[in-house]
């Protein structure tokens, strides 16, 4: 037996084409981004390789100091809250030595 073949109606004869036209537009735009997102990685690298190596030298040593700054304000800072706490400590009053510490219930 053969099986008889049907036509389309042109509505869902459209609708396949446009489907198929879709399809192909997702397609490149996912291809385009995919270009896209590569040249970028492209130019990063000749961005890098492009500076004078002068240059690059002396925003690695920029860099250097700008630590080091940093670390010895760190540093002044931690020695002056050290330095506060000990002040505070030695300048406590009786009281607030007895509510720190309590009464032991020794004798002496």
């Amino acid at each position: 037996m053969h099986r008889r073949r049907t036509r389309r109606c042109h509505h869902c004869t459209a609708s396949l084409i446009l489907e198929r036209e879709m399809d192909m537009a997702k397609k490149r735009q996912k291809h385009t981004q995919a270009n896209a997102i590569k040249k970028d990685k492209e130019e990063k690298l000749t961005l890098s390789d492009a500076l004078n190596e002068s240059v690059l030298a002396k925003l690695k040593e920029a860099k250097a100091e700008l630590s080091a700054k940093e670390r010895l304000e760190e540093e002044k800072r931690l020695e002056t809250l050290k330095r506060e706490r000990m002040e505070k400590e030695k300048n406590k009053s009786f009281a607030e030595l007895l509510d720190e510490f309590g009464d032991g219930g020794s004798k002496y």
